[in-house]
C-alpha cells in the first residue's frame, strides 16, 4: 500500500448515568499526511452498544473525506478490525447475512456496514488495531508478570525474551 493520504483514529465509549441509562460517545480524528490541521468530530448517542458506536465513528470519518483517498485507520475495536480482515467480503457475497445456529440472519449493524462498503468503493482503507488505556494497562501487567517470571525461573528464549506458551503475545504500534 502506498503512503496514506490520511490517518483516521476512531474511538467510542459507553457509560451509565446516575439513573442507569446507557449513554455513549463516538469520536474520530482525521489527520492529513501533509501535517495539515486535523479534522475532528464527535457526538453522543444514547442506548447504543460500544461496537455500534465504534463503527459509527469509522463511518463518519470515511464519509467526511471529500475525494477518493488512501486511509490508514486505527481503531480500538477488535469487532471492526476482524471484520475488515475476514468478514466484509463474505458478508457482501452472502447478501449481508451470516449463519447463526443453522439459520441465515442479517449481520449486526448492517446499516452501518453498508455505509462502510459504500465508502470502500472510493477509498483504499488499511485497518489497524490500537490498544486503549485499559488495554495498555493489561499489557503492562503482562509484561511485569513476565519479567518477574524471568527473574524467578531464569527461562529465557533464544531472543533473550521470556518464552511461555500460555502467555499472550501482543504487537502494538505507536500512534501519534
Amino acid at each position: 500500500m502506498m503512503k496514506p493520504d490520511f490517518h483516521l483514529f476512531s474511538y467510542a465509549k459507553v457509560f451509565f448515568d446516575d439513573f442507569g441509562f446507557q449513554n455513549g460517545i463516538w469520536r474520530f480524528v482525521l489527520k492529513a499526511k501533509d501535517g495539515g490541521i486535523p479534522f475532528e468530530a464527535f457526538d453522543q448517542e444514547d442506548g447504543w452498544h460500544v461496537d455500534r458506536l465504534n463503527l459509527l465513528s469509522v463511518v463518519r470519518g470515511l464519509e467526511s473525506l471529500e475525494q477518493p483517498s488512501s486511509v490508514l485507520m486505527y481503531t480500538p475495536s477488535r469487532y471492526i478490525t476482524r471484520a475488515f480482515e475476514n468478514a466484509l467480503q463474505v458478508w457482501k457475497k452472502n447478501s449481508w447475512m451470516w449463519e447463526r445456529f443453522g439459520e441465515d440472519v442479517p449481520i449486526k449493524n448492517q446499516d452501518l456496514w453498508l455505509r462502510v462498503d459504500q465508502a470502500l468503493m472510493f477509498h483504499d482503507v488499511d485497518c489497524r488495531f490500537y490498544g486503549t488505556e485499559s488495554h495498555q494497562r493489561r499489557l503492562a501487567t503482562h509484561q511485569r508478570a513476565g519479567r518477574r517470571k524471568i527473574r524467578l525461573s531464569g527461562e529465557m528464549g533464544e531472543s533473550g525474551s521470556f518464552q511461555s506458551s500460555n502467555r499472550p503475545s501482543y504487537a502494538m504500534e505507536a500512534v501519534g
